[in-house]
């Protein structure tokens, strides 16, 4: 934020710098667990007993389950900035002429600067530092993504292309084909079902496009080589890779993914934004 009152940022008053990003993570994530936990999605939705469009089959073992997605989302640009990091360790000094926030001098307190936020004026090893402001970085635009991502998709209540087959919706013989069902038709009323309603947006596509759009930024910023792109490439790769995992899952419709996505790279801009 370029127009931070800078402040000594000696001892405990390092951490002061973060207090609003640090608000931020806890508020969205404690939204983010609330939402996923506690609150049940909008159900008030009519379908059809031969919808095409959510008529896939219900598959207990996907291709890129829950846990897979958070390490590949927050995990692996964790293990690789703290990599480089380390690998970096004697550049990311005060007395690098790389852009990093670490010196106090006026010059690298400019806009020019990757973090607009101060290391303890007492520490000559930035690396600490650097890792830091990368990590609240990373967590701010998880935490923004996430709360959204789960109140949209309580707030829509849309379908998931499996729905028909979590819900076996139960209809008397000779019932018209066009005959409009709600929840109430499904066999049974549970978790299963209820996580049907929660299509649009796709959770995953937030998590891992918002997480891979950091790390490539990060690794264009922080990698010494002249070829950068080439050692990123992987990152939107493996982005598509997981979205295009859950269309044919039958958990989401393209659409889905795309708005995903659109949630995820928008929280990356915005967090890496709030840290200039």
């Amino acid at each position: 934020m370029g127009g931070r009152t800078k402040i000594d940022t000696v001892g405990n008053h390092y951490f002061l710098q973060f207090v609003i990003q640090y608000g931020i993570i806890l508020v969205g994530m404690g939204i983010f667990f609330i939402t996923e936990l506690f609150v049940l999605p909008r159900t008030a939705r009519h379908f059809l007993i031969n919808d095409p469009s959510i008529s896939k089959p219900f598959k207990e073992h996907e291709i890129v389950p829950t846990t897979l997605c958070l390490v590949l989302s927050l995990g692996v640009p964790t293990v690789v900035c703290l990599a480089v990091c380390l690998a970096q360790r004697g550049h990311l000094s005060r007395d690098s002429n790389m852009p990093l926030p670490v010196s106090l001098s006026p010059a690298a307190m400019s806009s020019n600067a990757v973090f607009a936020f101060r290391a303890p004026a007492n520490s000559g090893d930035s690396t600490v530092h650097v890792f830091h402001c990368s990590m609240v970085q990373l967590w701010l635009a998880t935490a923004l993504m996430a709360g959204t991502t789960n109140i949209l998709k309580l707030l829509i209540g849309n379908l998931r292309p499996d729905f028909l087959a979590r819900c076996k919706p139960q209809v008397p013989p000779g019932t018209p084909t066009s005959t409009l069902l709600t929840i109430k038709s499904c066999a049974m009323v549970n978790s299963i079902v209820y996580e049907g309603f929660k299509s649009t947006p796709s959770g995953h596509s937030s998590f891992i496009c918002c997480g891979m759009a950091f790390l490539f930024q990060w690794l264009g910023t922080f990698l010494p080589t002249k070829r950068r792109w080439v050692h990123r490439a992987w990152c939107p790769v493996l982005a598509v890779l997981v979205m295009w995992s859950r269309v044919i899952d039958g958990r989401h419709h393209w659409y889905d993914v795309v708005f995903g996505c659109a949630l995820g790279v928008t929280a990356h801009v915005i967090a890496a934004r709030a840290m200039k």
